[in-house]
């Protein structure tokens, strides 16, 4: 065998030996390559996995949040709805609390009218059959209608002699009303020294006749001289 056949051998002995680790190498490599493939697959599967996880669960927070938007705005219609109707109720509440307050005043305004009307029947300063027409003009506020007595008035003839057929206490009385202004029967009755149930009688008789005005908003009653005989009694002066 020739040198050059000997070294051929060689070489192929070398190349199969080489090519021999090369396979190995390669197998080997191709072995790992695989299993970082199948790591690459299973690693992406999780992340697809954990990202459609969270887009789920995102949903749901989305959903839970519209629900949750949806019911604070049906409350907030219902806070609003609510709070008129409070509203409407104070209204009515101050409502009744004005009608109680005006009733109670004119509980009190009446209850204070009577006591005045005891008063000036146990005085004197009125009869008791003037009580039933001073109770019938009371209205429903309590407060006194004027009302003058149911007997005719008279209207006397407004001239010079007007006073020509009235005494001297009668004269008197209406020179105090016209000089002094208007007057209870009280007042009068110390003015012309006579007594109540005298000076009730010529106040009456005054007022019939038509010479003086009474004013039965007041207990006791006001008098004040007419306004024609003012004027008269001024002139003549």
């Amino acid at each position: 065998m020739t040198i050059e056949m000997m070294f051929f051998y060689v070489m192929c002995g070398i190349i199969f030996v080489l090519s021999g680790i090369a396979f190995y190498y390669l197998r080997l490599y191709g072995n790992k390559l695989f299993l970082v493939e199948k790591e690459y697959q299973n690693a992406k599967n999780i992340i697809r996995n954990i990202v459609i996880t969270f887009k789920k669960r995102q949903g749901d927070h989305e959903n839970k949040i519209e629900d949750i938007l949806y019911n604070i705005e049906k409350l907030s219609s219902r806070i609003e709805l609510l709070d008129s109707s409070i509203k409407d109720q104070h209204k009515e509440i101050f409502s009744i609390e004005d009608s109680v307050k005006t009733a109670l005043l004119a509980n009190a305004k009446m209850g204070q009218r009577l006591l005045d009307i005891d008063e000036a029947l146990r005085s004197g300063v009125i009869s008791r059959r003037e009580v039933g027409g001073v109770l019938s003009g009371v209205d429903k506020r309590g407060d006194i209608i004027s009302q003058e007595s149911t007997a005719q008035l008279q209207t006397p003839v407004w001239n010079e002699s007007v006073l020509n057929g009235l005494t001297d206490t009668e004269k008197q009385i209406l020179t105090i009303l016209v000089k002094g202004g208007e007057k209870t029967a009280p007042e009068i009755e110390k003015r012309i020294d006579k007594t109540r149930e005298h000076t009730s009688r010529l106040m009456k008789k005054l007022f019939r006749d038509g010479y003086v005005n009474r004013n039965t908003h007041k207990i006791p009653y006001v008098y004040k001289a007419n306004n024609n005989l003012i004027e008269i009694l001024d002139s003549n002066e």
